[in-house]
Protein backbone atom coordinates (compact mmCIF):
# COMPACT_ATOMS: atom_id res chain seq x y z
CA UNK A 1 0.00 0.00 0.00
CA UNK A 2 2.74 2.40 0.59
CA UNK A 3 4.74 1.81 -2.30
CA UNK A 4 1.88 2.50 -4.76
CA UNK A 5 1.15 5.89 -2.75
CA UNK A 6 4.50 6.50 -3.42
CA UNK A 7 5.03 5.71 -6.55
CA UNK A 8 2.37 7.57 -7.36
CA UNK A 9 3.59 10.77 -5.36
CA UNK A 10 6.62 10.18 -7.29
CA UNK A 11 5.24 10.25 -10.63
CA UNK A 12 2.93 13.38 -10.15
CA UNK A 13 6.40 14.96 -8.94
CA UNK A 14 8.21 13.78 -11.91
CA UNK A 15 5.32 15.20 -14.11
CA UNK A 16 5.01 18.57 -12.36
CA UNK A 17 9.03 19.36 -12.40
CA UNK A 18 8.48 18.60 -16.19
CA UNK A 19 6.10 21.31 -16.39
CA UNK A 20 7.72 23.47 -14.43
CA UNK A 21 10.86 23.35 -16.55
CA UNK A 22 8.99 23.68 -19.34
CA UNK A 23 7.79 26.82 -18.54
CA UNK A 24 10.38 28.34 -17.22
CA UNK A 25 12.33 27.80 -20.70
CA UNK A 26 8.96 29.65 -22.32
CA UNK A 27 9.45 32.27 -19.48
CA UNK A 28 13.18 33.14 -20.98
CA UNK A 29 11.65 32.95 -24.71
CA UNK A 30 9.89 36.35 -23.79
CA UNK A 31 12.97 38.62 -23.80
CA UNK A 32 14.53 36.75 -27.01
CA UNK A 33 11.17 37.10 -28.80
CA UNK A 34 11.03 40.83 -27.92
CA UNK A 35 14.75 41.67 -28.55
CA UNK A 36 13.95 40.12 -31.82
CA UNK A 37 10.98 42.72 -32.87
CA UNK A 38 12.23 44.97 -35.14
CA UNK A 39 8.67 47.52 -34.80
CA UNK A 40 6.21 47.98 -32.09
CA UNK A 41 3.35 45.95 -33.86
CA UNK A 42 6.46 42.82 -33.84
CA UNK A 43 6.79 43.42 -30.09
CA UNK A 44 3.31 43.00 -29.63
CA UNK A 45 2.59 40.14 -31.96
CA UNK A 46 5.74 37.97 -30.34
CA UNK A 47 4.07 38.97 -26.75
CA UNK A 48 0.65 38.02 -27.86
CA UNK A 49 2.03 34.44 -29.03
CA UNK A 50 4.19 33.98 -26.32
CA UNK A 51 1.33 34.80 -23.94
CA UNK A 52 -1.16 32.67 -25.75
CA UNK A 53 1.40 29.83 -25.15
CA UNK A 54 1.40 31.27 -21.54
CA UNK A 55 -1.64 30.80 -20.80
CA UNK A 56 -2.51 27.33 -22.83
CA UNK A 57 0.45 26.23 -20.16
CA UNK A 58 -1.90 27.65 -17.10
CA UNK A 59 -4.56 25.94 -18.14
CA UNK A 60 -2.75 22.62 -18.75
CA UNK A 61 -1.53 23.30 -15.02
CA UNK A 62 -4.88 23.53 -14.09
CA UNK A 63 -6.56 19.95 -15.56
CA UNK A 64 -3.04 18.22 -14.82
CA UNK A 65 -3.62 19.55 -10.74
CA UNK A 66 -7.41 18.18 -11.19
CA UNK A 67 -6.69 14.90 -12.72
CA UNK A 68 -3.38 14.35 -10.17
CA UNK A 69 -5.93 15.14 -7.69
CA UNK A 70 -8.42 12.35 -8.87
CA UNK A 71 -5.82 10.12 -9.26
CA UNK A 72 -4.37 10.40 -5.69
CA UNK A 73 -8.08 10.16 -4.36
CA UNK A 74 -8.58 7.00 -6.05
CA UNK A 75 -5.14 5.40 -4.96
CA UNK A 76 -6.17 6.17 -1.47
CA UNK A 77 -9.51 4.82 -1.68
CA UNK A 78 -8.17 1.57 -3.40
CA UNK A 79 -5.23 1.45 -0.81
CA UNK A 80 -7.16 1.26 2.28
CA UNK A 81 -9.80 -0.33 0.93
CA UNK A 82 -7.26 -3.07 0.66
CA UNK A 83 -5.91 -2.61 3.61
CA UNK A 84 -9.14 -2.43 6.03
CA UNK A 85 -12.25 -4.59 4.33
CA UNK A 86 -13.79 -4.12 7.38
CA UNK A 87 -14.05 -0.11 6.79
CA UNK A 88 -15.69 -0.36 2.99
CA UNK A 89 -18.36 -2.98 4.64
CA UNK A 90 -16.86 -5.53 2.07
CA UNK A 91 -15.94 -9.07 3.91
Amino acid sequence: MRQEMFSTFEDIGREWFARASSKAELAFQLPNRLSAARTVPDALAAYQGWLGEWMNAVGDDGRRFIADSQKLVDRGVRCFASASPALTGRP
